[in-house]
């Protein structure tokens, strides 16, 4: 499942149980929606290759972040907002629901 935020909220039915807030701030970001089995991954992927935009993700205690070197942290041990670079992307990963 692919979509596209490109407003100040982000959301989708499949990932609002676990992502509570997907704000962009406005900036076009890329935000496909992976299923693996028992895990769902969400990418956020800035669109802009010149720019920096910051990102706002904040999930219940299951969601997990992918981290560059591949391990996985709880993502409530970071930051809600961070800042994506240009055409970088940031990894979550949660539950997916039952249906």
């Amino acid at each position: 499942m692919f979509f596209v935020c490109a407003n100040t909220e982000c959301t989708d039915p499949s990932i609002a149980k676990a992502i509570k807030v997907l704000d962009t701030n406005g900036a076009p970001a890329l935000v496909p929606v992976f299923e693996n089995g028992e895990n769902s991954f969400l990418v956020v992927v800035n669109k802009d290759f010149l720019n920096s935009i910051n990102v706002t993700v904040y999930g219940d205690e299951t969601v997990k972040k992918v981290l560059k070197d591949g391990s996985i942290v709880p993502a409530n041990a970071f930051e809600s907002s961070m800042e994506l670079d240009p055409g970088d992307a940031a990894i979550f990963m949660f539950p997916t629901e039952k249906k």
